[in-house]
C-alpha cells in the first residue's frame, strides 16, 4: 500500500515539475514523452492507432502569407486583416506512437486554395463530425500545423478536422500583443463562417 501511495505522490510531483517547466517556457525534447512512456510501459496500458494516418486537414487563418518552402505555403506571425483557407496532407506511419510528438516530416504538403474549393472540401465531408483546433499564443503556423496533425491521428476517428491558426507573435515576450490580436481573429474567423 505504501509503494502505490510512493509511486503516485512520485507522479503527481513530476507532472507538477513538468507543468512548472512548461509554464517557464523552457523547451523539452520531443522525445522526453516517448522515454517517460517507455519507463511506464506494463503500468501504464498505451493508447495504439492501429492504421496508417493519412489525411487532408482543412485550415483557415489569419495571417500573413510568407515565401513558399519546398513548394509548401507559409505563413507569417503577423495579421493580414483577410482570411486565407488551405490544406494540409498528413502522412503518420502505424508504427508511430499515439500521443508521442510528430515531425514536421508528417506534413507533406500545404497548399493554398480559394474559399470555393475550401467550401466544397468541408462539403464533400459534411456527413462527418467536424473537429475544429485552435492553437494558443506563441505559436508559429509550421508548429499549430503539426499539433494539429498530431491530435487529428490520435484521436484515431472518422472526422473532418479544420484548423484555425491565428496570427500569434510567436514569442513568450509577445503575449500582451496576442492577447490584443484575439478580437480581431475572432472577428475574421466569425465573418469567415458567415459567408
Amino acid at each position: 500500500m505504501r509503494r502505490k501511495a510512493a509511486l503516485v505522490l512520485f507522479l503527481a510531483l513530476l507532472c507538477y515539475t513538468l507543468g512548472l517547466v512548461t509554464a517557464l517556457y523552457f523547451p523539452i525534447p520531443a522525445q522526453f514523452g516517448a522515454v517517460l512512456t517507455k519507463l511506464l510501459q506494463g503500468k501504464i496500458r498505451p493508447f495504439a492507432v492501429k492504421r496508417n494516418f493519412n489525411e487532408t486537414i482543412g485550415y483557415v487563418t489569419d495571417r500573413k502569407a510568407g515565401p513558399a518552402v519546398d513548394g509548401n505555403v507559409t505563413y507569417l506571425g503577423q495579421y493580414a486583416g483577410q482570411t486565407s483557407y488551405g490544406l494540409i496532407t498528413v502522412q503518420v506511419p502505424q508504427h508511430h506512437p499515439a500521443g508521442s510528438p510528430i515531425d514536421a516530416s508528417a506534413i507533406k504538403k500545404v497548399e493554398s486554395i480559394p474559399y470555393p474549393a475550401f467550401l466544397k472540401f468541408l462539403q464533400d465531408q459534411s456527413e462527418k463530425p467536424l473537429v475544429v483546433w485552435i492553437h494558443g499564443y506563441r505559436i508559429s503556423f509550421p508548429i499549430s500545423t503539426t499539433y494539429c496533425a498530431e491530435i487529428a491521428r490520435d484521436l484515431d476517428i472518422d472526422a473532418n478536422v479544420l484548423s484555425f491558426d491565428w496570427a500569434s507573435n510567436e514569442s513568450v515576450l509577445g503575449y500582451n500583443q496576442d492577447v490584443l490580436q484575439i478580437p480581431q481573429s475572432t472577428i475574421i474567423l466569425w465573418i469567415s463562417w458567415r459567408r
